[in-house]
């Protein structure tokens, strides 16, 4: 997989991040170099190795907490409106 330099700056965009033309350069090498890795990752040979670390996942406490304070948290939000985030629509294309 490839990513192009407008995808990179379509991806900012989104996020609301203003790059120069050169981050958004080096932004661009660094990600296919991760991708390359990646591909590299992806061509490796590893069927004939069975060995599977052991997970464990502890089962927590599920305790109720206290209940969260709405307003506090929509008093840090740019944009809310009768108790919930206002975010800008993304899925649009008109970012």
């Amino acid at each position: 997989m490839k990513v192009n330099l407008e995808e990179v700056k379509q991806v900012a965009k989104l996020a609301k991040i203003n790059l120069t033309q050169e981050e958004a350069e080096g932004f661009f090498q660094e990600l296919n170099q991760v991708f390359d890795w990646v591909n590299q990752l992806e061509q490796l040979c590893l069927q004939d190795h069975h060995q599977h670390p052991k997970l464990s996942c502890p089962m927590v406490e599920d305790t109720p907490n206290a209940p969260v304070d709405v307003e506090k948290l929509l008093s840090n939000a740019p944009k809310h409106h009768q108790g919930y985030f206002v975010v800008p629509n993304v899925l649009s294309g008109d970012a």
